[in-house]
């Protein structure tokens, strides 16, 4: 049975195949972009805990040096 039916049906499956792999395609770049965003949010959170110990640090440095100069609060 070779006729423009299983013509048509071929050329359908042959599209959702395609459509398969385009979604597939898809959600694997999306996962590749989740995956650099949470690298992304690590990464921020590093630097942020470094910004506060470094905020602290100049606190501490500065109580220490109001101290040395005779200042009290």
């Amino acid at each position: 049975m070779d006729g423009p039916r299983d013509e048509n049906l071929e050329a359908i499956l042959e599209y959702y195949v395609q459509l398969v792999e385009k979604q597939q395609n898809t959600m694997e770049s999306m996962a590749a972009l989740i995956a650099k965003q949470g690298s992304l949010i690590a990464q921020l959170k590093a630097v942020d805990e470094a910004e506060k110990e470094c905020v602290q640090e100049e606190r501490t440095d500065t109580i220490s040096d109001s101290e040395k100069l005779g200042y009290t609060e």
